[in-house]
């Protein structure tokens, strides 16, 4: 009775285990999906409030959800408190700053710091440019990342069950 116990609490941990470790492809594609939703509503709110940036920044948490709102609400946050400071090196901070430790890779990261390069440096028509080509690549990295989850994220949790199956038929 109790080595059944222990093959069933060994098959289910290693199974989440798996689990556990795939839902780190998962997370990146959501983390890039807000980040793409928060741009889009950040290039409309430029259009059609015309408020200064660092404004617009501010209301960062009516930008979406999760990291991303704490993300843009933190550079119109540190962008008022240091008025000094470019949006350039404030926003690749909190972009390392709100990132960092999580699944978004260091080419999500590239492609959003790059963006900060040219924000608020043009008029608005050049900037829906910037938005445009940005927009398109975090919508390819979210492919990517889409992929990662239909390949990788299956064979983890497909290895977690296995490794917990052979460890239950080494036991028994």
């Amino acid at each position: 009775m109790l080595k059944s116990c222990l093959c069933i609490l060994l098959l289910g941990l290693c199974g989440a285990s798996g689990w556990l470790k795939s839902r780190e492809f998962h997370n990146r594609r959501d983390h890039v999906r807000d980040l793409i939703m928060s741009l889009k509503i950040l290039q409309s709110e430029m259009s059609f409030r015309k408020d200064p940036l660092p404004e617009l920044l501010l209301c960062g948490k009516e930008f979406g959800h999760g990291l991303a709102a704490d993300f843009f609400h933190g550079v119109g946050m540190t962008m008022k408190v240091s008025s000094g400071c470019s949006l350039e090196i404030v926003w690749q901070q909190q972009a390392d700053q709100v990132y960092e430790g999580t699944s978004v890779t260091l080419e999500d990261l590239r492609i959003l710091k790059d963006f900060a390069k040219e924000l608020g440096q043009t008029d608005l028509g050049n900037q829906e440019t910037i938005f445009q080509r940005t927009l398109f690549l975090l919508e390819k990295q979210e492919q990517d990342a889409e992929s990662a989850i239909q390949t990788k994220g299956k064979m983890y949790r497909a290895l977690g069950l296995s490794v917990g199956a052979l460890l239950v038929i080494g036991l028994i």
